[in-house]
């Protein structure tokens, strides 16, 4: 009877172990609705890229490592002025080397946000304006040509 229960690929698990299984088969949604530790939702929120909600989970974690997650995940929202306190409450709590570094990225990102006139990007870095176009690289072409209605080249 103990073989029916505990082997012959039939196992009793509880909802954090059945999680962790879709966490690792990469369903993190599913994983972050089944935990019922707070830590192992956060951590499964944030790979699944739902960063409000993760830092939703992070908030309520008041050890050095749940103030670093909160910092991580509002970094990833764009709010730097709440990440950077995250981060100096994890640092306090005795956080390593990592939440030092975090906290100076999340300091950089907003100064390159103040500047006269506002903040347009809604608190988020955008693109620095360098793009990169695919097609025909033949380093033979002149580099000034640009493609003109009717598909010809033109100056």
């Amino acid at each position: 009877m103990l073989h029916l229960f505990f082997g012959g690929g039939f196992a009793l698990r509880t909802a954090d172990q059945k999680a962790y299984a879709a966490f690792h088969g990469g369903e993190y949604v599913r994983a972050a609705e089944g935990f019922a530790d707070p830590m192992w939702r956060g951590v499964a929120y944030f790979k699944a890229g739902d960063f409000k909600q993760a830092a939703k989970v992070f908030s309520g974690i008041r050890t050095a490592e749940g103030h670093y997650n909160h910092g991580n995940a509002l970094m990833m929202l764009g709010k730097y002025d709440g990440a950077i306190g995250s981060y100096d409450n994890a640092i306090s709590m005795g956080a390593g080397e990592d939440a030092k570094v975090n906290r100076a990225i999340a300091e950089a990102r907003k100064k390159a946000l103040d500047f006269d006139g506002g903040n347009m990007t809604d608190g988020k870095i955008g693109s620095d304006g360098i793009t990169f176009e695919q097609g025909n690289n033949d380093p033979s072409e002149d580099a000034g040509e640009e493609v003109v209605e009717g598909g010809g080249r033109g100056r």
